[in-house]
């Protein structure tokens, strides 16, 4: 039996949606909007001293009404305070918290000179920045302006995928970026000049030495008792939550937090595409939410606040709202109740981490996961899709980075063996076995464990098994809001490998699919799951405005573009928060 097409064409008759005709359209405007942020002049350095934050009121503050409007991603944000005494275990001086480098300024001709050299090291042989920056000096900033300019890069971020669409000249690296703690007696070279009284030849060059020391070793530590305080969280919820107790192998606990990502993502994703005005408004319904997810238990935030977030941030290129975003999350925290908490403590030391530089956010991002794994494994005595899903996640993240084949292969292995078990305990379309194999068609599209036909077939059958199982159920309506996520979950992941295939036409398709499911969903009545879902609703939506108008088909993209411009959500954050 084929699976029905989901075209979604006929949906306004089949669920009483309002027709466009009767929604008033409200358009999205490129114009620059004025947000409670105060803003560095253009030509200065940031001040990141000054003690100023993200308002999250509707309304502007006089005082920063003289100051220009908020221009994402382009202009820069004033960071905000930190408010933490110089005596504070975690502040790091001025001097410290600078991009170790030389007084001398490197010309054009020279970085064009060290160019060669710079690409053995950077793109071929992978090392992080902070190494080369170590043999070569300079200014971080100096590097990735270079590098930009060469069109070298890392990671495929968003932009630049964006780039390779736009045929610019892009180089990827080759491999993985080799992650290895630094041999802290190399940056004397040569401890014994420490106790020793006749070196004045390098005597002028301890001071940058020992800041440049002493700046790693904060860090280091500081990454260190993030670690610790997660596993913190994890054993003392092990100790007191009954919920351990109720979640079986087969599941994972519970999570909140999901629609405040799905709200920062479609921020995001609106700024990336210039719509300013109303991702400015976004953005700040979802500062005004932490307050609500952070009441939660610790163990069922600690993934969206520490580990989705930030990623979908950088991912996005938002340092500077990720810096705002800790900063914030971190003084809804510091309550005296919570002050001493680890998950208060988390957020203050990520805070710190993200001043140094992206790829320290991304190692303990990663490292979070092999954490939280571990610490489920000894809980459980057993293998469970709560320690397989956290140890995926480390590998999937970044392409696999730091991790074999075989470590790969491992744990695809353990998720298997547990997937048989699942199905013979609750048989081949419960809630719990659906959960399992939609996670693993998303592994195999990221991971390309299988080939493209294999992938495809994969999807094929599972929505065959649903739909079989779902017989007499003529109408989508009649299905439950969690079972058309899921489906619209896999039809995403077919979006998403159809696309990476370039074959755009199919993977915009299954996108609307995606859209078409979520929406029913939506009206399901599950408020929890529409408030996760209707930010998807409307990035996914805007996404695939931007794809029809690249491949010429206008006419679509306008009709996508008005039903985005009436969406409900985006009219009520524009209302409340985009004065």
């Amino acid at each position: 039996m084929e699976h029905p097409v989901i075209d979604g064409s006929n949906l306004s008759a089949e669920i009483g949606v309002a027709s466009h005709a009767q929604i008033p359209s409200v358009a999205i405007h490129d114009a620059e909007s004025p947000i409670a942020l105060p803003l560095a002049s253009a030509n200065s350095p940031l001040q990141a001293e000054e003690d100023c934050s993200l308002v999250v009121s509707p309304k502007t503050s006089e005082s920063s009404q003289s100051v220009g409007a908020v221009v994402f991603p382009h202009q820069h944000l004033t960071l905000p305070s930190t408010n933490i005494s110089a005596s504070s275990p975690f502040s790091v001086s001025s001097e410290g918290s600078e991009d170790h480098s030389s007084s001398h300024q490197v010309t054009e001709e020279e970085w064009r000179a060290r160019k060669d050299e710079l690409h053995r090291l950077y793109m071929t042989e992978n090392l992080p920045l902070r190494e080369i920056m170590e043999i070569f000096g300079q200014r971080q900033k100096m590097y990735k302006s270079c590098f930009r300019r060469w069109g070298w890069f890392k990671n495929t971020t968003k932009r630049i995928r964006q780039k390779l669409r736009n045929g610019e000249k892009v180089e990827m690296a080759q491999g993985t970026t080799k992650r290895r703690r630094r041999n802290m007696r190399l940056l004397g070279s040569g401890g014994s000049s420490r106790n020793s009284s006749a070196s004045p030849r390098l005597s002028h060059e301890i001071p940058a030495l020992a800041s440049r020391f002493w700046y790693a070793s904060d860090n280091l530590r500081r990454i260190e008792m993030l670690f610790g305080h997660l596993s913190q969280i994890i054993d003392a919820s092990a100790r007191k939550n009954h919920i351990w107790g109720q979640v079986s192998r087969f599941e994972c606990l519970p999570a909140f937090g999901q629609d405040l990502c799905s709200q920062i993502a479609l921020a995001s994703e609106l700024f990336a595409t210039n719509h300013t005005e109303t991702g400015s408004a976004v953005l700040k319904k979802a500062f005004a939410y932490i307050g609500q997810v952070a009441q939660e238990e610790d163990i069922f935030i600690y993934g969206q606040l520490f580990i989705d977030i930030p990623f979908v941030l950088l991912d996005y290129q938002q340092h500077r709202i990720l810096q705002c975003y800790l900063s914030h999350l971190y003084g809804i925290l510091d309550t005296p109740e919570k002050r001493c908490h680890p998950i208060t403590q988390m957020a203050l030391l990520m805070q710190h981490i993200t001043k140094e530089d992206d790829d320290k956010v991304l190692e303990s991002i990663e490292r979070l996961h092999y954490i939280a794994a571990d610490r489920y494994d000894a809980i459980h005595h057993a293998v469970n899709f709560n320690s397989i899903e956290r140890r995926m996640e480390a590998v999937l993240f970044n392409g696999a980075n730091g991790q074999s084949q075989s470590d790969c292969d491992g744990v695809l292995a353990s998720f298997e063996g547990l997937l048989e078990e699942a199905i013979e305990e609750h048989g081949e379309v419960s809630e719990t076995t659906i959960s399992m194999k939609v996670w693993r068609i998303e592994a195999s599209r990221r991971l390309r464990t299988v080939d493209s036909a294999e992938f495809i077939a994969r999807c094929h059958k599972f929505l065959q098994q649903v739909f079989s199982a779902a017989e007499g159920r003529t109408s989508l309506t009649e299905w439950s809001p969690w079972l058309l996520w899921k489906l619209g979950e896999v039809h995403y992941e077919l979006s998403r490998f159809y696309i990476d295939e370039e074959h755009h036409e199919a993977g915009l398709r299954e996108l609307g699919s995606c859209v078409t499911l979520f929406d029913v969903a939506i009206l399901g009545g599950d408020v929890e799951l529409a408030s996760f879902l209707t930010p998807r609703v409307c990035q996914y939506r805007n996404q695939l405005v931007q794809h029809w108008m690249d491949l010429g088909e206008v006419e679509i993209a306008r009709d996508l573009e008005h039903e985005l411009c009436s969406s409900g959500y985006l009219q009520a954050a524009k209302e409340r928060y985009g004065g």
